[in-house]
């Protein structure tokens, strides 16, 4: 669906836009959830 929405004729183009990676991700949680607040106080 997001291939199609974003007009791209192959998936590998796709990944590049949508690839997530988990370290940066852990950060942001750890940065800006409140709920990982609650878990280190």
């Amino acid at each position: 669906m997001i291939q199609e929405m974003l007009g791209h004729e192959n998936v590998s183009t796709t990944e590049i836009y949508t690839h997530v990676d988990q370290k940066r991700m852990r950060e942001q949680y750890e940065q800006f959830h409140p709920r990982f607040r609650l878990n280190v106080e």
